[in-house]
Order: structure tokens, then sequence, then C-alpha cells
């Protein structure tokens, strides 16, 4: 496999966790600056998934953002979604495919 710049080649998987249990996931290494410096990089750990909000509908269709609102269309239903960590339905209609 050819090698990315910035990408982490830190994880070694075997099939066994008994013979080695390395695993790199949701880190992003950032260049050290000073050339004196015996490491080329730094792991940091990255931000993962969080809910933000629950509607009864599934499958998200769309997401739009413009001047501090957001819409979203779930399912059949469009969604405004407020910063309070809730969301209202926008209207009584459908969205159909």
């Amino acid at each position: 496999m050819a090698r990315y710049p910035g990408f982490v080649y830190g994880s070694n998987e075997p099939q066994s966790v008994w013979a080695d249990c390395e695993r790199t996931v949701n880190w992003y290494p950032e260049p050290t600056q000073s050339s004196a410096s015996p490491h080329v990089a730094a792991l940091y750990p990255c931000p993962g998934q969080q809910e933000y909000v629950t509607v009864s509908d599934i499958n998200g269709r769309a997401l739009f953002a413009m001047a501090d609102r957001c819409f979203a269309v779930i399912g059949p239903s469009v969604y405004k979604v407020l910063d309070t960590n809730s969301a209202s339905i926008v209207t009584n209609g459908t969205v159909t495919n």
C-alpha cells in the first residue's frame, strides 16, 4: 500500500490480540517543528461523533445551514434544527424522492 502524507500507520491488528494488540483509531499526527526532536510527529485524539438531536424519523437525506439556521430532511419530513439540541417539523407535508 502506498504511503499518504499525514496518514497514521501505527495500526498492526493481527488475528489474535494475544499476539499483538495495536490499533490506531481517531488519532491524527502533528509533525514536530524542531529538527532536534527525536520524534517526527505526535499523535493526538480526534473528536468522535456525538448525538446532537433526536427525531422520530429515520434516514437523514439532507442538511443545509445558512444565516444561523439549520434545516434537515430526515425521512419524509423537514426539520428546523435549533441550537438548544432540539428540532421542530417545518411543514406538515412530505418530501418525496
